[in-house]
């Protein structure tokens, strides 16, 4: 999946620490988009926008707004991660339909998705997740981030 979205190989391979994906997360609300920073095709930082199609979600662990729901088992057992690049921000509608749009703070999170392309990760050094986001027509492909 790296070689695919990137088209470049990957410089090193590596193992995260402690990060696990939990049981339970809050749905926030619809995605509308995802901002992100990656060397894709050139091999150089380039800044990247993805407004989400309908029906993609965004979870949060560490939210008190929203319903809790279960983590899907397809989700919780993603063995392996996809650096895409570093996450800038992303934004979703809550459920009385305001936009919020994340705060990111320095160090600037980054961006994984799961090796089918199903789920995006923001991950913050490398052992917590901040935000999950999955459904609709979710995938990342040699085009980018999709769906």
């Amino acid at each position: 999946m790296f070689l695919e979205f990137h088209q470049l190989d990957p410089k090193k391979v590596g193992q995260f620490g402690r990060l696990e994906i939990p049981e339970e997360a809050v749905l926030v609300g619809e995605a509308k988009y995802i901002a992100y920073r990656s060397n894709k095709w050139s091999g150089k930082g380039e800044n990247y926008i993805h407004d989400h199609e309908g029906g993609v979600k965004t979870y949060r662990p560490d939210s008190r707004a929203g319903r809790v729901v279960d983590v899907p088992e397809a989700v919780r057992s993603v063995q392996t991660l996809v650096r895409l690049g570093h996450c800038l921000g992303f934004g979703y509608t809550n459920e009385e339909g305001q936009l919020v749009e994340a705060k990111i703070k320095t160090p600037t999170p980054e961006l994984y998705c799961a090796p089918n392309g199903s789920v995006l990760f923001v991950i913050q050094n490398k052992s917590s997740i901040k935000a999950m986001m999955w459904g609709g027509n979710l995938d990342v492909t040699w085009r980018g981030i999709v769906g």
